[in-house]
């Protein structure tokens, strides 16, 4: 009898200890929430990883946080702006992380001076230079030009001789496309005749490896449209570009190496070698040679709407890259445009998805690779012209060589008048709706 009341005894601390932590708790999201201006439908809105980052940041970073989001709103308004700032882990980070997720090969002086002089911009100083609207055509218009230089920007960062320098830049740039295909007012891989042939979006972590995983991003999807299908499993290894191939690392990186070391090394799938946010050594699995994917090439994309429009339709995802700023780093939806904060990295790369317009103005759809919670779900959307996201570089990505040959059958289970053969060469009597 007294063993049971003890037991009881404790039984009850117990429970009063845990509806004691839960007030405690309770009260806690109750002081967080008043602080970060948030209602309670707006809390319950907000990715889990979003809550957890806010309840352990102490309160002069939350006022701080606020504080940015509040500026950017009121930005967003007096610009009218079409997309809303909010919370998310990315606007969490500190400076450091966040000048680490937008971070590639480029040398932002070298290029910054580049395009001065092309844009007619020689003796314009650094608060000129940092105000230079996306919109401004003439710049844009003087940038695509000289497309034959700002195509090979990649290049040009690590190149530090003359010899080097000169001989890229008389390289000459592709010709725009030529067949006669149709051009529809809007178009994304991610709802192409109902179903998404993108990759689910993945999170680069503390590691500014987003080469990687704009590239692989593209291959994935390159892949499920070469293929026709969009339920085709595959996940390849950013881990295998940061580790074993010389195109980056976590400090930087090149989308035009990757491609290289791709289409001349291969890459391995993410179980062979998990991706670690790391400059760990290369270990892949001891039968990669197995399951490694490559390509058969690589190429620019013509920097005119157009050009950019049909390499998507007919190439597949493209990879592009952006000039960071402070406020999309709060981007939560809608139709990005800059317009407040500082830049924070030139040359984030991204998967560029789709298109569409908003009164006879295109804007792109892109995946980002700073997870779900980021954005709609990943992805954003971004006014063509807007911080160099047509106007630095564009590759597109040429035919998957797959590891096997599997399913030799040209079927149409699904009944849509298009064919599924597999991983294999395609048959020729074979019609497919994509690339």
């Amino acid at each position: 009898m007294k063993v049971f009341k003890k037991s009881a005894i404790l039984l009850l601390l117990l429970v009063l200890m845990f509806f004691f932590a839960y007030a405690q708790e309770e009260q806690g999201l109750v002081t967080l929430k008043k602080k970060i201006g948030v209602t309670e439908q707006e809390w319950n809105r907000l990715p889990e990883d979003t809550k957890e980052g806010l309840k352990h940041l102490n309160g002069s970073r939350l006022e701080e946080i606020k504080k940015e989001i509040d500026n950017i709103n009121k930005a967003i308004a007096k610009e009218g702006a079409l997309w809303n700032a909010g919370y998310n882990p990315i606007i969490l980070l500190n400076d450091r992380e966040t000048k680490k997720l937008a971070r590639t090969n480029l040398n932002e002086n070298f290029i910054e001076q580049m395009i001065r002089n092309m844009a007619g911009l020689k003796d314009s100083n650094k608060e000129e230079w940092e105000n230079i609207p996306g919109e401004n055509r003439k710049l844009i218009e003087s940038i695509n030009k000289n497309r034959a230089i700002v195509s090979k920007i990649g290049e040009l960062g690590f190149l530090t001789n003359p010899v080097a320098i000169t001989s890229a830049m008389t390289k000459t740039a592709p010709p725009a496309a030529t067949a006669s295909i149709e051009i529809p007012e809007s178009f994304s891989w991610t709802n192409y005749q109902g179903s998404n042939y993108l990759t689910p979006v993945k999170n680069q972590l503390n590691c500014g490896s987003c080469w990687a995983f704009a590239t692989l991003g593209s291959l994935e999807g390159v892949i499920r449209a070469y293929y026709n299908n969009p339920h085709l499993n595959i996940n390849l290894s950013e881990q295998d570009l940061v580790s074993c191939s010389s195109a980056g690392d976590c400090g930087w990186g090149c989308a035009d190496k990757a491609a290289k070391f791709i289409k001349n090394n291969g890459i391995t799938t993410e179980e062979c070698f998990p991706y670690t946010a790391s400059n760990s050594p290369c270990s892949r699995c001891s039968d990669w040679l197995q399951n490694k994917w490559s390509i058969a090439g690589y190429n620019d994309v013509p920097l005119n709407e157009e050009a950019i429009k049909k390499a998507l339709i007919t190439k597949g995802p493209l990879i592009t890259y952006i000039t960071v700023y402070s406020d999309f780093m709060a981007y939560q939806g809608g139709i990005y445009s800059h317009v407040t904060g500082k830049r924070v990295g030139l040359g984030h790369l991204i998967v560029l998805v789709g298109y569409g317009s908003y009164d006879g103005k295109t804007y792109w759809i892109c995946k980002n690779s700073w997870g779900t919670a980021w954005g709609e779900a990943g992805y954003f959307k971004i006014f063509a012209g807007e911080c160099g996201i047509d106007s630095i570089c564009i590759y597109s990505l040429d035919t998957p060589i797959p590891p096997t040959n599997l399913n030799g059958v040209c079927s149409d289970s699904d009944k849509d008048g298009y064919c599924v053969w597999g991983i294999r060469t395609k048959p020729n009597d074979c019609q497919t709706a994509v690339i």
